[in-house]
């Protein structure tokens, strides 16, 4: 079960990096700290503090750092106490773990459980999310130990480094590199580049964001995450070009996003977001040839998208967004054997997606969007009672979740066609 709350006695550090944000980090011997290296690279200062006291540390220079992890080993003037480290080979699935750090420069701990770890590099997922300011973080088992350091969300997950790989980095540092020297490494100005890409969330700066993220993936090839995020801003500017009826140009941007996620995956074989991401591309390229009447070359997306998602459950079988997603894709290939006359195939299809969004709600009965899509299903079958009942506890869940809106109303008119006369509210 996931808690936030907030500490009295702040254990973990506010990193303050001058000239790139703030995140979390903790200390791992007297004088060095621990945080990730998207914090800090590109600072020109950085200093730590325990907030609600008057400790505050200046950092000297960097120690040691692995970019593939994105870990950095900060060396501080001053001292400091030392978290006890744990062994993070122990850990286990339905382990209760906490999360103590920063989000909005405001001190806090978030409890959950850890859901699985993942085998190419062992990092750990986490079965809640994290609010910014987490980075760096340390992640704490019963006893107070520190195992992991967290570093990313996805997907509902958080996701931390193993202590083991930190252990590994303070076993072979080096001399003080001073900050400014250390800045301009390749691996280090790729993250700077990263943060410039991520934080352009506005559609016209689309173009710019992946200009950054083609630097990133230049200075550092091997990254799986600079990747994911060029193909993440791939898919909304493809969204964005779908939107503005150009086809043409959305179908160039989702296939640049398959290739981005194809180039991830091989990096990291067992990341189920990113298989998560590229069957939600493949999906939506599917759709977009559908639209111009390309029925057969959307089926082969659709069944493209499929396998992907298949390949994401088989990774982490609880992951109800997946689920959904699959379930949608089956739905819309569903619509396409329709327009194609084949009977069989639509019931098939339609059968085999209630199935999957069924899955969806027993694992998550919170979310909005589940319960549209199984509305669409249900629609789909002829069901249209079960589509309002759905459609309406979407929207009993999000009251502002108005996508559900015109679905309900052509449920509403179809079941009036049926029964020959009007439905009530």
């Amino acid at each position: 079960m996931e808690e936030n709350r907030e500490l009295s006695e702040p254990i973990a550090l506010l990193i303050r990096a001058e000239g790139a944000g703030r995140g979390s980090g903790f200390f791992v011997g007297k004088n060095l700290i621990a945080t990730n290296i998207h914090v800090v690279a590109g600072a020109t200062s950085i200093s730590a503090e325990l907030v609600g006291t008057e400790t505050k540390f200046v950092v000297e220079g960097i120690t040691a750092f692995d970019s593939k992890n994105d870990l950095v080993i900060l060396k501080i003037a001053g001292e400091g106490i030392p978290l006890p480290i744990g062994d993070s080979d122990l850990l286990q699935h339905g382990d209760a773990v906490q999360v103590i750090g920063y989000p909005r420069e405001k001190y806090k701990v978030t409890e959950g459980p850890i859901h699985s770890i993942r085998d190419s590099d062992k990092w750990i997922r986490m079965k809640f999310k994290t609010d910014g300011g987490n980075s760096g973080a340390p992640v704490l088992n019963g006893n107070g130990e520190v195992i992991a350091v967290a570093v990313a969300n996805a997907d509902y997950f958080t996701f931390a480094v193993p202590v083991k790989t930190v252990k590994m980095l303070l076993a072979r540092m080096h001399e003080i590199e001073p900050l400014i020297q250390w800045q301009k490494r390749e691996q280090i100005r790729a993250y700077v580049c990263l943060r410039q890409g991520q934080n352009k969330h506005s559609p016209y700066l689309y173009p710019e964001a992946i200009a950054d993220l083609d630097k990133a993936i230049q200075l550092n090839p091997n990254c799986v995450y600079f990747y994911q995020s060029r193909g993440n801003v791939r898919f909304q500017l493809g969204k964005l070009k779908t939107d503005e009826g150009n086809l043409v140009e959305a179908q160039q941007h989702y296939r640049g996003t398959i290739d981005d996620y194809t180039k991830a995956i091989k990096l990291c074989p067992d990341y189920v977001s990113v298989y998560h991401s590229r069957g939600a591309a493949k999906s939506i390229l599917g759709q977009s040839k559908f639209d111009e009447g390309k029925v057969k070359e959307a089926q082969n997306h659709y069944r493209d998208a499929i396998d992907d998602y298949t390949k994401g459950i088989e990774l982490c079988a609880n992951l109800a967004i997946v689920y959904n997603n699959r379930a949608d894709t089956k739905w819309h290939f569903g619509k396409s054997e329709e327009a194609l006359g084949n009977v069989e195939a639509v019931k098939d299809l339609y059968q085999a997606a209630l199935i999957d969004i069924n899955t969806a709600i027993e694992l998550d009965s919170d979310v909005a969007l589940f319960h549209h899509t199984r509305g669409q299903i249900k629609a789909a079958l002829g069901d249209y009672s079960a589509a309002i009942e759905n459609y309406k506890k979407a929207s009993e869940i999000d009251p502002d979740y108005t996508d559900v809106c015109k679905d309900l109303e052509l449920a509403k008119k179809a079941l009036e066609q049926t029964k020959g006369g009007p439905t009530e509210d």
